[in-house]
């Protein structure tokens, strides 16, 4: 008799493309696959965790709709005017009374909460693309 890689015993003269055994579909799911997953690829959740919503207090919920209520006039203004670079976000953020974060060369924090930067292009019909009018990207840190 012979083994064959996966520890099956298999009878002389037969070939390691035979059916799979019996054995093979007894011992379930693989261990690395992480249920719920899109794909099941190891680690999906703990790979994609910034991209899972969070739970949140009925008193953060509030204070974020309170702040989503000071913030949403000004960009809507700002969009009417067609003024979206991140230079004018940053600057009617900051007279809402935002400041501006700070971090050291090593990545030190220093302070603020506010960060506007351009939005990353995205890959679309053979090439990058930044739609018009959505270039600035506000980040607060509450």
């Amino acid at each position: 008799m012979t083994l064959t890689a996966c520890g099956e015993v298999r009878a002389p003269g037969s070939t390691a493309a035979a059916t799979p055994s019996a054995s093979a579909s007894a011992r379930g799911a693989s261990p690395y696959v992480e249920p719920g997953t899109g794909d099941g690829a190891p680690h999906y959740n703990e790979n994609n965790a910034y991209r899972q919503s969070g739970d949140m207090s009925p008193a953060h919920a509030k204070d974020a709709e309170r702040e989503a209520e000071r913030i949403r006039p000004v960009l809507k203004q700002l969009w009417e005017q067609r003024k979206w670079e991140p230079s004018a976000v940053r600057s009617a953020l900051l007279r809402l009374g935002y400041e501006e974060e700070r971090i050291t060369k090593d990545g030190k924090r220093l302070g603020g909460t506010l960060t506007v930067r351009d939005m990353f292009s995205r890959y679309e019909n053979d090439g990058y693309v930044t739609p018009e009018g959505s270039e600035p990207v506000p980040y607060l840190r509450f």
